[in-house]
């Protein structure tokens, strides 16, 4: 077995617009659900409200106004909203937050974060959660600061070793699986 305190996995991640995308789209999934069902559940809602101000138009231009009115404006304002935190001018705007990436060490206790904007060592059982995608770990200290660690950019190491340090020194429910 390896050891870790004297060979740790070293990773380099980039961060692209398209990894800051997808941690956006991980990120911000529940927030984007809950959006959703609150505008899907207060639009149909507003309808009553919406014919006795228009009381006057006739039974047809209501008929037609209730779908639109109810239902495609919160899809309509969820897609714009969505829009907005996935441009490529905001992501630009907000490279220096990002920095040009991240070096990463995991070894047998904690991981460490080196960039340009500083560094950062966090014992394993010190994260909030570990969300493990397709092509990311995004390693959450508290809920708006997080590490992401690109599974390409894996050095000396691989995936099954990154998993298995971080399940075995977290608790099952820090460590969320989706394969997305």
């Amino acid at each position: 077995m390896r050891d870790y305190k004297e060979d740790p996995i070293r990773v380099r991640t980039d961060y692209t617009f398209e990894q800051v995308k997808e941690f956006q789209r991980v990120h911000f999934r529940k927030q984007r659900r809950s959006i959703l069902v609150f505008l899907l559940v207060v639009g149909p809602g507003l309808i009553p409200y919406y014919l006795e101000m228009h009381a006057t138009d006739g039974f047809w231009e209501q008929f037609f106004s209730i779908p639109v009115f109810g239902i495609i404006s919160p899809l309509l304002f969820l897609f714009i909203i969505s829009g907005v935190f996935y441009t490529k001018k905001v992501y630009e705007k907000n490279k220096n937050l990002y920095g040009n990436g991240d070096n990463g060490i995991f070894d047998h206790e904690s991981y460490e974060s080196h960039s340009e904007n500083g560094f950062r060592k966090t014992k394993y059982r010190d994260f909030a959660k570990v969300v493990e995608t397709k092509e990311m770990f995004y390693l959450y200290i508290v809920d708006a600061l997080v590490h992401i660690v690109d599974k390409n950019g894996i050095e000396n190491g691989t995936v099954e070793e990154i998993r298995w340090l971080l399940e075995s020194n977290l608790p099952k429910k820090k460590y969320i699986k989706r394969q997305k």
